[in-house]
């Protein structure tokens, strides 16, 4: 009688249950050689876009739905501690500065005094344009007379397969990360990664002029309250872009931003080709999103 075997069932199923997304080899993220070569930014990112759980990396659940009650050892914040980003001596951990006061003040006061004394001649005398408290805030409005600033937007699909928006993103390539309003995080029911202060999440950007697509790490933001353009131009000026395709086919309308795309993938986004900008109107610049504008438009 032959023997039986017995196969073991974890094993017999492996191949697929313990198929590592970085190197495609059969084991757990945890101990994938490629993957702890990478410097944490990369292991994040690397974790995040696989779809693995920050917390405990694990491949069958998100982060909202992970059961384990281990924290990062390091920061014991809820990610595991190989994603752990150092970044600088937290607040509370720095030591304070002892404040001695002065055996005497009454000095130091007399020479602080001396000390922020005029001296004769170094200063013109004060006029009536420089007392006026609104001199800061009148050359805005006489600029908006003529003309308004138009920064680089196009509409995109940001979301997943279960979920998209059709958002306005801004092209800001002084920007280090790319970046993404909260309220939209929630309506599209992103995950969330902290990172000290810090909180992350991925997502995927479609472009609507191409089949671009692109996964991004974005840093979740509270206070992005960029409006553009600052005031509502004439729909026609929209008659001046017809030869091309344009990223944002509502430039011309004032709308929030919700999603900033930042140096981190800038250089994706550009293509070669630039319309400089002439008889008042903005230049325009190519992109995998269609052209985008920036400049001044003017209103006359």
């Amino acid at each position: 009688m032959a023997p039986t075997t017995h196969q073991n069932p974890r094993r017999s199923s492996g191949s697929n249950v313990y198929r590592c997304r970085v190197c495609r080899g059969v084991h757990a993220l945890r101990v994938c050689r490629r993957f702890l070569q990478l410097p944490a930014v990369k292991r994040l990112r690397a974790v995040l876009i696989n779809k693995y759980c920050a917390n405990c990396l694990a491949h069958e659940h998100s982060g909202r739905s992970c059961r384990s009650t281990a924290r990062c050892h390091i920061c014991h914040e809820a990610h595991h501690t190989l994603l752990h980003i150092h970044t600088g001596q937290p607040r509370s951990s720095r030591p304070r500065q002892r404040r001695n006061p002065p055996s005497d003040s009454r000095p130091q006061r007399q020479s602080q005094q001396r000390h922020k004394a005029p001296v004769s001649g170094s200063r013109r005398p004060a006029t009536p344009m420089d007392m006026s408290p609104s001199r800061s805030r009148s050359c805005t409005p006489i600029l908006a007379r003529t003309s308004v600033s138009i920064l680089p937007t196009a509409s995109v699909l940001i979301g997943s397969d279960q979920k998209r928006f059709d958002v306005r993103a801004l092209v800001d390539p002084c920007c280090p990360v790319s970046r993404i309003h909260i309220s939209l995080v929630k309506a599209l029911n992103l995950a969330i990664t902290g990172i000290g202060d810090q909180r992350v999440c991925t997502t995927e950007m479609r472009s609507k002029a191409s089949k671009m697509s692109k996964q991004l790490l974005m840093l979740v933001d509270e206070q992005m309250q960029t409006r553009t353009p600052g005031q509502p131009l004439d729909p026609k000026v929209q008659d001046m872009f017809q030869n091309v395709t344009l990223a944002d086919d509502r430039w011309f309308h004032p709308s929030l931003v919700s999603v900033v795309l930042g140096a981190d993938v800038y250089a994706d986004l550009m293509l070669p080709g630039i319309l400089p900008g002439q008889d008042g109107l903005p230049m325009a610049q190519n992109t995998t999103l269609g052209w985008i504008l920036s400049g001044r438009c003017s209103l006359s």
